[in-house]
């Protein structure tokens, strides 16, 4: 009987399970050609299901032998491990070996790709090659299309090894974030917990404002509001402060604006509730009179909201968030000494906004202590910073008429008219050009041209006024 015959009996039995009776067969064509490739894959998979799997493997790797760049016996040899898991360091890098060739044939099929870079991913884990481990995910879900389903359960260990890396870097981030979209498993609301912690973490340690990510916590943790109401709003808040103190402008002669939405100003509120009744750590007692003393500061509250940054101060004496916010309501109190105190104070604790943030913060805070040096006649220091800031101003209105202002009370009049120049143009700057240009002149005790150029301040004010309410 020819060699092709015997082969269609051997796989005719292995049709009908008859595995014993295949590996006969086989045995039959081996005495012939030992190095056949059916003949092994066919010995290789009877051998498979009848768990004599030393011998399953040294068929499939004859075959392999024979004809490397055909994929049958690589299948084998891959089915072999998914069955027989391997727990020699040898035998997983075997293994590894085995999917990889693999892929090379199931690239165009992106269901197949992600069930072997899955089976991979397990592997490198074992091995404690971590940054494989990354590769494996990475490539799954760059290769996943959107609305696309992946195994629930693989998607939980996916997420499961990202939440477990000590890595807060965007990239990581982004692989997280797509894995936890593709995440529909029951117990998401559990994991969303872990997922907003470890978003916080890393927009705490990133160097570059992502306003993806901010969204995207914000977006959580209104969903974990239900189920954790005091890991979700402490985050909340934590959120708030970060995208305020950016955001907030200290504005010419000596005013800081602060505007809340009413989300925010509830997630405050609400977490004020839970500070009464005495829930919280050090840390989120912290948070929580930040963001009650925010709410007090934009309802112009000014003594209140100087009592509970006190007492948050107690709790968390190097939380800069707290003593921006005490900058603004001593100023707004005209108590200049512990405005400056204040002020300094937070510009040694500005690590506690994120990396991407603290230089905006420092640059908030001594713009404050620029008006607080004004305000209080301190020349030397409102020369310092006016240096400082002089190079900084890009056309920001405010920033250059404080600049100014304090070139004005340092005596630098020149350094003065020379800033004040720059506003030179600019419509909506005309009120601030003649105030200070009235400044520069009662500096000089020309008191006609003072009157003159502070009258002609009042007239353009007035103008704006008239202005804003016509429109």
């Amino acid at each position: 009987m020819s060699t092709n015959k015997v082969l269609k009996l051997a796989k005719a039995a292995i049709d009908k399970k008859d595995y014993e009776a295949a590996l006969k067969h086989c045995q039959d064509v081996f005495i012939r050609d030992a190095s056949n490739y059916n003949g092994n894959v066919f010995a290789g998979l009877a051998c498979l299901q009848l768990s004599r799997h030393d011998d399953a493997r040294r068929h499939y790797s004859t075959a392999i032998e024979t004809q490397p760049d055909n994929p049958l016996a690589w299948k084998g040899l891959a089915n072999y491990y998914d069955k027989h898991r391997p727990v020699v360091q040898q035998e997983q890098l075997d293994a590894l070996n085995t999917y990889s060739k693999l892929l090379s044939f199931v690239e165009s099929d992106a269901t197949k790709t992600s069930s072997i870079l899955f089976k991979m991913a397990v592997l490198h884990e074992v091995l404690s090659q971590h940054s494989e481990v990354l590769s494996c995910y990475g490539r799954i879900l760059a290769t996943t299309e959107e609305g696309a389903e992946l195994p629930t359960e693989k998607v939980a260990t996916m997420i499961s090894h990202f939440l477990s890396q000590k890595d807060t870097s965007l990239a990581i981030w982004g692989m997280l974030v797509k894995a936890f979209d593709l995440f529909e498993g029951d117990t998401k609301s559990g994991v969303r917990s872990k997922f907003v912690s470890r978003g916080m973490a890393v927009y705490k340690a990133s160097i570059s404002l992502d306003g993806g990510l901010h969204a995207k916590l914000v977006s959580e943790c209104e969903e974990l509001l239900s189920c954790q109401p005091q890991h979700a709003l402490l985050s909340l808040v934590q959120l708030t402060l970060w995208e305020q103190a950016p955001a907030m402008q200290v504005q010419y002669p000596c005013d800081v604006s602060l505007e809340l939405t009413s989300n925010q100003k509830g997630w405050c509120e609400q977490l004020g509730v839970l500070m009464d009744e005495g829930t919280l750590d050090a840390t989120g007692l912290g948070v929580a009179c930040a963001g009650d003393a925010l709410v007090k500061v934009t309802d112009g509250k000014w003594i209140d909201a100087k009592t509970v940054i006190e007492n948050g101060l107690t709790s968390c004496p190097a939380m800069c968030e707290l003593h921006l916010l005490s900058v603004i309501v001593h100023l707004r109190l005209h108590d200049y000494h512990n405005a400056e105190l204040e002020g300094q104070k937070g510009l040694k604790c500005a690590s506690s906004f994120p990396k991407c943030l603290i230089t905006s913060v420092q640059t908030k805070l001594k713009l404050c202590l620029l008006c607080v040096a004004t305000e209080s006649e301190d020349g030397p220091q409102s020369k310092a910073l006016a240096n400082e800031f002089s190079e900084l101003m890009s056309g920001d209105l405010h920033m250059t008429a404080l600049v100014t202002r304090g070139y004005i009370l340092a005596g630098e009049l020149p350094q003065a008219r020379e800033v004040l120049h720059t506003l030179q143009g600019q419509e909506s700057a005309k009120h601030l050009v003649c105030a200070l240009q009235g400044e520069i002149f009662l500096s000089m005790e020309d008191w006609d041209n003072a009157i003159k150029q502070l009258t002609a301040a009042i007239e353009q004010m007035s103008q704006l006024i008239h202005s804003s309410f016509s429109s």
